[in-house]
C-alpha cells in the first residue's frame, strides 16, 4: 500500500511589504508585498449553501452537533495553534491571485460570490492583502454561488474603483437569466430604487467548452458543464473550470464524457464532497463518489515532478496531514475536497482517508492557499 502523501500546499508568508514601488493605477506609491511574483489560489469557502456552523444546531439544548459546536468557537481560517477550527466553512468559492509587475500588485479574480462571501472576505482579504477585485467568475445560478453579488458595491466605488469604471462579472447565459430575475437592478441600473446606489457591474458571457481570458489578468478559464442535479433540467448543472494547472469542480453529481478533458493534465483537482454517506446525493458527490473520481488517476501532467511544497508559514501553516512534503514524482493529480455539510469533521475525515491508504487526496479548508501555474493549461 502506498505511503500517505498530501497535496501541495503553498508556503504562505505575511502580506507585509518588503519594498515599495509606484502604482501603475494612478501613480500612488504602494507597498510591494512579500509574496510578489507568486500566483496563488485560496479556498475562500469550503461549505454548503448554509455554511458551517448551522444556527439551528447551536440553538438546540443540549447542543448535539459536535462539528457545529467546534466551528462556532473559531474564526474561519485561524491557525490551529491559535485555537482555530477547520470545520468552520463559508460558501464554496475561491480567490485567484496573479502577480502583475505592470500593476505592481496581485490581480484578483473571485470565483463565486455566494450569500456568505462577505463574512469570508472580512477574514481573508486583510490577510491576503486583497484591497480590490479585478473580476468575478460565477459557476452557476444558485444563491450559494451568486447570492452575494449585491455586496460587491463596496468594490465598485471610489477609492477602490474610479467613477465610471465597472467590475466585470463572467457568467453563462443561464446564470445571467437567474441574476436578471433575482437582481434586476444589477443587470439594468435603471431599475434601481431608493438612492440608486448599486454595484456597477458589467456582465460578460461565456459558453461551455470555449476558453475565455479574464481581463485585465489574462488568466484563461476553460468552462465545462458538470451535472449538478437530476438530468433533464437545464438548471441542474454547474460550470467546472480549468484554470492553469487547476481543475475546479465545486458542485457536481456526475461528470459528462464531454467534460472529462477538464481533468486531463491537471496538477490539482478541486472536487465536490457533500457528506460521508456511501449513497450519492441527487446534486452532489459524497465522499465515496469523490474518492472514486480521484482514483481514476487523471492523466498525469507531462514533466510533473515533486510532491508537496512543504509546510506553510504564518497564518497558512500546515500540520502533518495537510502540509508535509510528499517526496518523489507526482503519480497524478492531487485532489482537494470541498463543499462539506455540517456532518463532516475535517480532522476525523482526513484521518479516515489516510487510514484507507489513499494518496494525495485531502480536505480543503477556508483560507487554505496553494500555488497555481497559469502557463499549464488543459491540452
Amino acid at each position: 500500500m502506498a505511503a500517505e502523501a498530501a497535496p501541495a500546499v503553498a508556503a504562505e508568508g505575511s502580506a507585509t511589504a518588503a519594498s515599495t514601488r509606484g502604482d501603475a493605477e494612478g501613480g500612488a506609491t504602494r507597498e510591494r508585498p512579500a509574496d510578489a511574483g507568486r500566483d496563488t489560489f485560496t479556498f475562500m469557502g469550503t461549505g454548503t449553501s448554509e455554511g458551517v456552523p448551522r444556527v439551528s444546531c447551536l440553538t438546540r439544548t443540549p447542543v448535539e452537533c459536535e462539528v457545529c459546536a467546534r466551528a462556532a468557537l473559531a474564526r474561519p481560517g485561524t491557525p490551529l495553534e491559535a485555537g482555530g477550527c477547520r470545520d468552520r466553512r463559508g460558501n464554496t468559492g475561491a480567490i485567484v491571485r496573479r502577480w502583475s509587475e505592470e500593476h505592481g500588485r496581485h490581480l484578483v479574480i473571485l470565483i463565486d460570490c455566494g450569500k456568505l462571501w462577505w463574512e469570508s472576505a472580512i477574514e481573508l482579504f486583510p490577510r491576503l492583502g486583497v484591497d480590490r477585485l479585478d473580476a468575478v467568475v460565477i459557476t452557476h445560478g444558485h444563491f450559494d454561488a451568486m447570492g452575494g453579488l449585491d455586496s460587491l458595491r463596496d468594490y465598485t466605488r471610489p477609492p477602490v474603483m474610479s467613477d465610471g469604471d465597472t467590475l466585470p462579472v463572467y457568467v453563462d447565459d443561464e446564470t445571467f437569466a437567474v441574476v436578471d430575475r433575482s437582481f434586476p437592478y444589477l443587470t439594468d441600473t435603471g431599475k434601481a430604487t431608493g438612492g440608486g446606489d448599486v454595484p456597477t457591474l458589467s456582465f460578460r458571457r461565456f459558453r461551455a467548452g470555449e476558453p475565455f481570458a479574464v481581463a485585465p489578468t489574462d488568466v484563461t478559464f476553460t468552462p465545462y458543464w458538470l451535472q449538478h442535479g437530476p438530468p433533464g433540467n437545464p438548471l441542474n448543472y454547474c460550470n467546472g473550470f480549468r484554470v492553469g494547472d487547476i481543475a475546479y469542480a465545486s458542485d457536481v453529481s456526475a461528470v459528462p464524457a464531454a467534460a472529462r478533458a477538464l481533468f486531463d493534465g491537471a496538477r490539482t483537482v478541486v472536487m465536490d464532497c457533500l457528506w460521508l454517506k456511501p449513497e450519492a446525493h441527487p446534486s452532489h458527490y459524497g465522499l465515496e463518489q469523490a474518492l472514486e473520481e480521484h482514483g481514476r488517476g487523471y492523466r498525469a501532467p507531462r514533466g510533473a515532478e515533486g510532491g508537496a511544497e512543504g509546510e506553510g508559514e504564518g497564518d497558512f501553516k500546515g500540520d502533518e496531514g495537510a502540509g508535509a512534503a510528499a517526496g518523489g514524482a507526482a503519480a497524478g493529480a492531487s485532489t482537494w475536497l470541498v463543499g462539506f455539510n455540517h456532518t463532516v469533521s475535517h480532522d476525523e475525515t482526513e484521518a479516515a482517508i489516510v487510514a484507507r491508504g489513499i494518496d494525495n487526496c485531502r480536505l480543503a479548508y477556508d483560507g487554505l492557499t496553494i500555488d497555481v501555474d497559469f502557463a499549464d493549461a488543459a491540452t
